[in-house]
């Protein structure tokens, strides 16, 4: 050493320690360019992670959120639940629907039981519809 403290300060031989992670209201980490969503309902890009907060961009604006207010799961809605109340059973099923024999098709990908002997597709779906429109209902009613 020159003797110099900011050449010695430099050489410091402490390892520094890893910035501690930042994790959601769901407790999955947060990472710069994640899509995350406000508890809202507005999307946003994850720019950055400071001492502030978590900064996010939404194509407009940029705003920073204390991370437990920030979700990875989109959350739902009135207008989201419309929107897929719409859909048809494959694609509400997010299946990919592949001709088999004449008039059969087979799903892939299909995220509904095909237990030949439980409910079909669509009533799955319409139970789904429904399962979710309850919960909307009583997290509306909590507030």
């Amino acid at each position: 050493s020159d003797g110099c403290y900011w050449n010695w300060k430099s050489a410091d031989p402490y390892v520094k320690r890893p910035a501690p992670k930042v994790l959601d209201a769901d407790g999955v980490e947060i990472k710069v360019g994640d899509t995350v969503w406000h508890e809202d309902g507005r999307e946003w890009l994850v720019e950055e992670l400071n001492r502030y907060g978590v900064r996010c961009f939404d194509g407009a604006k940029r705003r920073t959120f204390s991370s437990t207010f920030l979700t990875h799961n989109r959350p739902d809605s009135w207008g989201r639940l419309e929107e897929d109340a719409a859909k048809g059973v494959c694609e509400y099923a997010g299946a990919e629907r592949k001709p088999g024999t004449i008039n059969v098709y087979t799903c892939c990908g299909c995220r509904f039981d095909k237990d030949s002997d439980g409910p079909t597709c669509d009533k799955q779906m319409a139970h789904d519809l429904v399962s979710r429109a309850k919960a909307l209902a009583e997290k509306e009613a909590a507030r």
